[in-house]
């Protein structure tokens, strides 16, 4: 009977007492817009702020330490190649190297009609909470870019 007693014991401390570690619950995935907009590496607009939306991108950290961009252009320059970067921030700050505009995280090459769409995955940085996507068309990186709004997570 003490046997028993015992194991009723453990199994309600297992339940109702001290919580058990587990892993962290998978973070939901969040779609912004992709605009014509020029952004510092801290995300924060530069110039008007333009609301015209040239696709999206799905922003989603992973509960084993990868960060996923699905990124969608529509209406881009047509047979184009644009470099795509995954850009990390700490609070909205930029953190030092990830901002580095000669490292391209991926490409994406748009059709006739200027469409076209990737997925970037990338190692989560350890002390990154948002992120945001810069994409720069590699013939005219300076003039034909767009970049989503920045993602908390």
């Amino acid at each position: 009977m003490a046997a028993i007693a015992m194991v009723v014991a453990v199994g309600i401390t297992g339940e109702l007492g001290s919580p058990i570690a587990s892993a962290a619950p998978p973070q939901a995935a969040q779609k912004v817009r992709l605009t014509p907009q020029n952004r510092d590496c801290n995300g924060e607009p530069v110039g008007p702020i333009l609301q015209n939306d040239k696709g999206f991108a799905t922003i989603k950290p992973t509960g084993s330490g990868t960060l996923i961009a699905n990124v969608v252009l529509k209406g881009g320059t047509p047979n184009a190649t644009y470099n795509i970067r995954l850009i990390q921030t700490l609070n909205g700050n930029a953190i030092p190297g990830e901002c580095d505009f000669r490292v391209d995280d991926r490409t994406l090459i748009t059709d006739d009609a200027g469409n076209g769409s990737t997925n970037v995955q990338e190692g989560l940085l350890p002390s990154a909470n948002d992120a945001f996507v810069v994409l720069n068309n590699l013939a005219d990186r300076n003039n034909d870019f767009f970049t989503t709004e920045e993602v908390r997570f």
